[in-house]
């Protein structure tokens, strides 16, 4: 991972994804700790778009707390928190959205777009809000435009 690519918000969103994943005392950093923190985050993009979407957001964010509830725990203190596979995808698919959209840069929008793509738990709450791609792609050429 180059955080060369990166801009400041989507470092600041990992950054933050990691320091819940400790906080929770999980020993991996999973996409539900990056959709977390972007919720936790009231002026970033992820809840910016939501908001302009019509989500429920006091809803998603029960939803996705009840999400990292439900991951085990460590018995001992956290060291190093590591990203799982699923993580890695999520980095993969957001270098690929930021080229796609003809950025420079990843940016939480490309985070949010990655998390929408990965198979993961969180996919059943987005359906469930009905937050598709393809909804959350035309919210952000509106909101770039």
């Amino acid at each position: 991972m180059n955080l060369k690519q990166y801009t400041q918000s989507a470092l600041t969103l990992l950054s933050e994804a990691q320091s819940l994943a400790n906080s929770y005392q999980h020993t991996q950093l999973k996409p539900v700790h990056v959709m977390f923190a972007g919720l936790k985050t009231e002026e970033g993009l992820i809840v910016q778009i939501l908001k302009r979407m019509g989500a429920e957001l006091a809803v998603l964010q029960s939803e996705v707390s009840a999400l990292l509830t439900k991951l085990p725990k460590a018995s001992s203190p956290v060291g190093a928190i590591s990203p799982d596979s699923s993580v890695a995808r999520v980095l993969e698919l957001a270098m690929k959205k930021m080229q796609m959209m003809g950025d420079s840069f990843v940016t939480t929008e490309h985070f949010f777009l990655a998390l929408l793509q990965e198979d993961s738990d969180l996919n059943k709450i987005f359906a469930q809000q009905n937050i598709t791609t393809k909804q959350v792609e035309v919210m952000i050429a509106e909101m770039r435009n």
